[in-house]
């Protein structure tokens, strides 16, 4: 059986085949109070080929080098929602990365940014979205398991969406991760990432 998808005349994001046992690595947790909370358990091997989606809706190893304006797309079903100017608004007040298995360089790589693009088109990156969450972190912050890093905003690696929102998209928004330096590839590396969000303001119909 082959594996495949495609994005429909709805913007839907359709799998087939063997396509459709891909696993879901992110989600939003039960969290009580004001706070919403997203996780993510990104693999940072070049193995796992059928984890993780490309923008054009092909699988591809994590950790394989991309540019900013083509970044893999992690998480095919966990959406921010859109955030607009005269409605309610995305803010973002801290984000974590927690080191499970701590990293290994294959090839290159000097770390990772995670970001966020169109849910709609899996293809437009909203202006300063390549590192929304996560800007540039060194390998040094994800070599030991156990090792820890909260962002806020103006936090050293906080990506540029933490601590405000002035951003306005009228699309919601998916995850999206690159990898930074040379070939850009790891041979070992498991962390979670944790994106406590809100929303305020008006909602519109």
């Amino acid at each position: 059986m082959v594996a495949g998808s495609w994005l429909n005349t709805d913007n839907l994001f359709l799998k087939f085949g063997t396509a459709k046992a891909t696993p879901e690595i992110a989600g939003e947790f039960l969290n009580y109070g004001e706070v919403r909370n997203v996780e993510a358990l990104l693999d940072l091997t070049s193995t796992n080929a059928n984890q993780y989606w490309s923008t054009a809706s092909s699988p591809v190893g994590y950790g394989v080098t991309n540019a900013a304006n083509s970044p893999l797309i992690v998480s095919d079903t966990e959406i921010f929602p859109a955030s607009i100017t005269t409605g309610s608004k995305l803010f973002i007040e801290q984000v974590e990365v927690i080191t499970l298995t701590g990293m290994t360089v294959l090839s290159g790589a000097t770390g990772i940014s995670i970001g966020v693009i169109s849910a709609n088109d899996r293809a437009t990156i909203p202006s300063g979205g390549s590192t929304a969450i996560v800007n540039a972190m060194a390998n040094s912050q994800f070599t030991t398991t156990g090792q820890k890093v909260i962002m806020n905003t103006g936090s050293t690696y906080a990506g540029g969406y933490i601590g405000t929102a002035a951003t306005a998209t009228t699309y919601p928004l998916l995850l999206t991760l690159t990898t930074i330096g040379g070939a850009g590839t790891y041979s070992a590396g498991l962390i979670k990432v944790r994106i406590k969000y809100n929303m305020f303001g008006t909602i519109v119909q």
